[in-house]
């Protein structure tokens, strides 16, 4: 047979290949190697699953927060806030920084109102919810059921976690409480809040005074924590003269100082039915300032307008009293 040839046909090309093919493994090492890399990733997968679920577990039985309409919302029978809490420079910082950030960050916490579709009241946060309502934003709150003695206890942990309610106010809200029958003592009330009962008394005894005594000072806001136990012995021992005398410190034309208004409230603790206080004796400088003197069954009072004095003088008068004094 005649061979043919054809030496003219083009070769055929073979894709040329970048690398060539890696060598398969096989056998018992390829297996070994195979089933340790699956092994280290169900470790690594199982570590952010238990991970996962340790973190979901930090967030089991929390209330979800939501916006709602400020309106629908109002204040609870426990409400300890004066009306004066909502407003001044710090009130005003409150609302700035709500305003700036859109919304308040911390929620609030309210409670649905029992009987009343969509209305709710505060347990806690009244303060971020006037700013809310008065901006016309949606409030962020915690929505939870829950009885009185609840909101009582939380609101209360509340207010002093914080540590911007008064003494007034927290007077207020334990004597509201006592006075509603939700605890049938001072000591129980104590206990169930786990707060001082020395401290309990004090801020009853301050709410309980009359509202001739409370307006002499220049706010209830303004009384301290450590005048309360000197004025409830003075008006204990004459309450007609304290209140005889916080009537005359109202009438002045220039009212004096917290601190001078409770010296002279709480030197009224001599017999009763005595004039408390002497007629003012106003004494007039060269300069024209007005200088009053005022006597009371315990101490001489000297009030002296600040712009009267320069700090020389002031170190003048220390020194001098220092010497009649002795």
């Amino acid at each position: 047979m005649q061979a043919i040839h054809q030496q003219n046909a083009t070769p055929v090309e073979r894709p040329a290949r970048d690398k060539p093919f890696a060598a398969t493994k096989t056998g018992p090492g390829g297996l070994s190697a195979a089933m340790m890399e699956v092994d280290e990733r169900v470790i690594q997968l199982t570590s952010r699953a238990e991970e996962a679920e340790k973190a979901l577990g930090n967030w089991q039985g929390a209330a979800p927060a939501k916006k709602m309409d400020p309106k629908t919302i109002g204040h609870s029978s426990y409400a300890n806030r004066l009306n004066e809490s909502f407003s001044g420079a710090e009130f005003d910082a409150l609302k700035k920084e709500i305003q700036e950030a859109g919304g308040n960050v911390q929620p609030i916490k309210v409670r649905p109102v029992t009987g009343k579709t969509e209305q709710f009241e505060v347990v806690f946060g009244h303060r971020r919810h006037r700013a809310c309502l008065e901006l016309g934003v949606d409030v962020l709150a915690v929505i939870e059921v829950m009885d009185d003695r609840r909101l009582f206890t939380e609101m209360d942990r509340e207010n002093r976690l914080r540590a911007d309610l008064k003494p007034y106010e927290q007077g207020l809200m334990y004597k509201r409480a006592l006075d509603s029958g939700l605890y049938p003592s001072q000591r129980k009330l104590a206990e169930d809040l786990g707060v001082d009962q020395g401290n309990v008394s004090k801020a009853v005894a301050l709410a309980s005074l009359p509202t001739e005594v409370l307006c002499a000072f220049s706010s209830p806001l303004a009384i301290q924590y450590r005048w309360v136990s000197p004025l409830k012995a003075a008006y204990d021992k004459d309450g007609e003269g304290v209140v005889e005398a916080a009537k005359e410190v109202v009438s002045r034309e220039r009212r004096p100082s917290d601190e001078s208004v409770f010296v002279i409230l709480s030197g009224k603790a001599s017999a009763p039915g005595r004039a408390r206080e002497a007629s003012a004796q106003n004494i007039v400088g060269k300069n024209g300032v007005t200088a009053t003197l005022r006597s009371t069954s315990s101490a001489h009072i000297f009030e002296i307008p600040k712009s009267g004095l320069t700090p020389g003088k002031v170190d003048q008068i220390r020194d001098l009293i220092e010497q009649l004094l002795g």
